[in-house]
């Protein structure tokens, strides 16, 4: 069978990463869109662009549910007549009720933010970005599951800890993963969900573990560029987090605040939900059962 053919589109937007990589995919089914960025004019006109010069659209994959992948998916599946594939366990982050979930997940954040002491600087950015997103996404109101979806030369791989569904797409014969945000070059990207309240490090190192196993020359990621050395980039990241565990352990061993350890280790720019998945996560390897005390919290 001849390579499939895979063609990058870069859809910007206004805050950090600063753009979605997206993907067309030429299959002997027909073109495929994987990541769709988020809603906005611009996004829409430069997919439309270069879907239009390789042919008609035969369907929309995504590799998870959160508005810089999803956000335009609705929009461009409507214009083009096509479905759109994606876990089943993403649902919930993609249908009409997105905005009423955008609030209620900032209020259970919130309350973790103030069980852990973090400073009122934190909380504000999180309810900044919350109002900001609300208008990033175009609810899908019917989507297929991705597990169902059967195209020759490419295997559906399950890769949770970014969120729970997330999902890449493994070419064997090219020796080629995108990866969505299952693996990114500039650092790793596992996101405490305050409604799921999970280990998510914990899964999102089996994902790494899962991907290294692999035969692959060169992953396509989410955002960033391509990953030409896959499996030193995911030991590096594996280290970063073996580091980080031990220094957050012995930071509690000292008996210092949860908050004092989020000012020591983490930078002020570091994403606030990949703070708590390394803090929850050291804390679980110590046996304190932190997450049990936080849905005992949320359940209040």
């Amino acid at each position: 069978m001849q390579n499939l053919k895979i063609h990058n589109i870069k859809t910007p937007f206004d805050f950090p990463p600063y753009h979605t990589n997206s993907y067309l995919i030429e299959t002997h089914r027909g073109l495929y869109l994987f990541d769709t960025g988020i809603k906005s004019e611009r996004t829409i006109k430069i997919l439309q662009e270069k879907i239009n010069k390789l042919g008609n659209l035969d369907g929309i994959i995504l590799s998870h549910g959160h508005l810089d992948h999803a956000g335009t998916a609705s929009i461009i599946a409507d214009y083009y007549n096509v479905p759109i594939y994606i876990s089943l366990d993403e649902k919930v982050r993609i249908g009409n009720n997105f905005n009423d979930r955008i609030e209620r997940r900032l209020e259970r954040l919130i309350k973790v933010a103030h069980f852990f002491g973090l400073e009122k600087k934190s909380i504000e950015r999180e309810k900044e970005k919350a109002n900001y997103y609300k208008n990033l996404l175009e609810p899908i109101d019917f989507c297929f599951n991705v597990e169902k979806l059967k195209i020759e030369g490419i295997e559906i791989l399950k890769l949770p800890g970014h969120t729970s569904g997330c999902i890449g797409l493994y070419i064997k014969d090219s020796k080629v993963l995108l990866s969505g945000d299952a693996l990114l070059k500039e650092g790793i990207s596992p996101f405490f969900d305050p409604d799921l309240l999970t280990d998510s490090l914990s899964i999102y190192v089996q994902s790494l573990e899962k991907i290294k196993l692999l035969e692959i020359e060169k992953i396509l990621p989410g955002h960033g560029e391509v990953i030409d050395n896959p499996k030193i980039t995911i030991e590096s990241h594996l280290k970063y987090i073996q580091n980080n565990m031990e220094k957050i352990q012995d930071l509690l061993k000292k008996n210092y605040k949860v908050s004092d350890i989020y000012k020591t280790v983490f930078t002020e720019n570091q994403n606030l939900l990949i703070s708590l998945s390394e803090i929850i996560h050291a804390l679980e390897m110590l046996k304190i059962p932190i997450l049990q005390n936080l849905k005992a919290l949320l359940s209040e």
